[in-house]
């Protein structure tokens, strides 16, 4: 889930004059300030039972892109492994017996499953159907987190802008 910001001319052409750090700061501050929107509304939209999924959802600032700012809002994290499956869903599958595999493989594959005090070596997934909450609530976020990147984005120019010239005397 992506989305570019594209028609704010005259934001753009205030950047450019910063130039430099400055135009890259802004921008990075402007869009850590708009990506918390999408964040809160994922954590509000999640269904809790340990808290591991609300957790986890975070936001980061690429640093390494060739675009002036770039960030991503998602789950991170190996404590919430499980949000993709939940978000994608699962189709039917097998739990695999142990003696599945050849050579080193084979060790691998040696899940089995205690149901009713049974141990079972294969288990029948029923899989389960994809339940979007972290895509609902980015699409209901999207026009307000718009709406505060540019509020921030000139606010963050003009505090650039009094740092560039301070820094120049």
């Amino acid at each position: 889930m992506t989305f570019r910001i594209d028609g704010l001319r005259g934001l753009v052409d205030a950047l450019n004059e910063l130039g430099g750090e400055y135009a890259v700061e802004a921008s990075e501050r402007a869009l850590r300030e708009a990506l918390k929107i999408p964040a809160k509304a994922m954590r509000q939209n999640i269904p809790v039972r340990s808290g591991k999924g609300r957790r986890s959802i975070r936001y980061k600032i690429d640093k390494r892109t060739d675009q002036l700012a770039s960030g991503t809002v998602g789950v991170f994290g190996r404590r919430a492994w499980y949000m993709r499956l939940v978000e994608r869903g699962v189709a039917p599958h097998d739990i695999p017996s142990e003696m599945r595999g050849r050579g080193r493989n084979r060790r691998r594959n040696k899940a089995v499953a205690v149901i009713n005090g049974r141990v079972v070596g294969r288990v029948k997934h029923p899989g389960f159907q994809p339940k979007s909450y972290l895509a609902d609530a980015f699409e209901s976020s999207q026009q307000r987190t718009l709406l505060e990147f540019r509020d921030a984005l000139a606010e963050m120019i003009v505090v650039q802008a009094t740092r560039k010239a301070r820094d120049s005397r």
